[in-house]
């Protein structure tokens, strides 16, 4: 359900190869609205009847509700970045929105699901599985952040669009706050967010970024956070899910 209500709010085209489920209803789109507040209904429906019986279904609950207000959180602060200023789309802000929006839904919910059906009792051990996976969930999130420049249609399955809405993205942040010169900011300043997609403005932003080598720098984050993420396996988080039986390969999965 958040993913059609966040192609709602993001105006997207595609998700996954496909047309966005509100595009498919065409003049009747703004039902698509009450579709995703029935499929949240649902979800919670189909706990009831799968996990009423286990000791733990108020704990399933409460993991459920928690990640919801964590992501919907999030989705806030993204779509808050509609009205700020560009100099206000800064790192921090992106690494927030990344973490609430991103990392405890797609990444942490399933571990901590199933550490949870499990009776795994150990807080230490939910804290270091949240660790990784924010972690994996923040380096995903900045993967998506550059494919939604420089890959394909085929390959993503939608169109980017993180120029034309005005995305506070990890390619966006590094440029204007970290590399752009003045001139380079002001052009920024002009086009980004109030441009089309494919149009020459979008075209010679993307130029900018290669301009300013963030392709090759992509390419070091991208190294450097696959080496933090595994070298987590020896360490005392590591450690501490080993002792209550969470294997590795539970988060190496994560990572193909």
């Amino acid at each position: 359900w958040l993913l059609v209500a966040d192609d709602i709010m993001d105006s997207s085209v595609t998700r996954r190869g496909q047309p966005c489920w509100y595009k498919k209803l065409e003049q009747i789109w703004y039902i698509a609205i009450n579709d995703a507040v029935t499929i949240e209904a649902l979800t919670f429906q189909m706990m009831k009847r799968h996990f009423q019986g286990h000791p733990n279904y108020v704990q399933l609950l409460d993991l459920m509700l928690e990640t919801t207000l964590q992501t919907e959180m999030g989705q806030l602060s993204d779509t808050l970045c509609d009205v700020l200023e560009l100099k206000d789309l800064t790192p921090e802000r992106w690494q927030l929105i990344v973490t609430y929006k991103t990392s405890f839904y797609s990444f942490y919910l399933s571990v901590a699901f199933a550490m949870t059906y499990a009776n795994v009792q150990n807080k230490q051990a939910y804290d270091a599985a949240r660790d990784i996976l924010v972690t994996m969930g923040v380096y995903f999130q900045a993967q998506d952040d550059y494919l939604d420049c420089f890959g394909t249609p085929e390959q993503i399955g939608k169109v980017g669009t993180d120029i034309q809405d005005k995305k506070c993205g990890w390619l966006f942040t590094k440029a204007y706050h970290e590399l752009a010169t003045a001139e380079q900011k002001a052009f920024l300043d002009k086009h980004y967010g109030k441009c089309k997609v494919g149009s020459s403005e979008e075209l010679k932003i993307k130029k900018l970024y290669e301009d300013l080598g963030l392709k090759q720098m992509y390419a070091d984050y991208e190294q450097e956070s696959y080496d933090k993420i595994m070298n987590m396996k020896g360490s005392e988080q590591g450690a501490v899910l080993a002792k209550v039986g969470v294997p590795w390969d539970v988060f190496e999965i994560f990572l193909q």
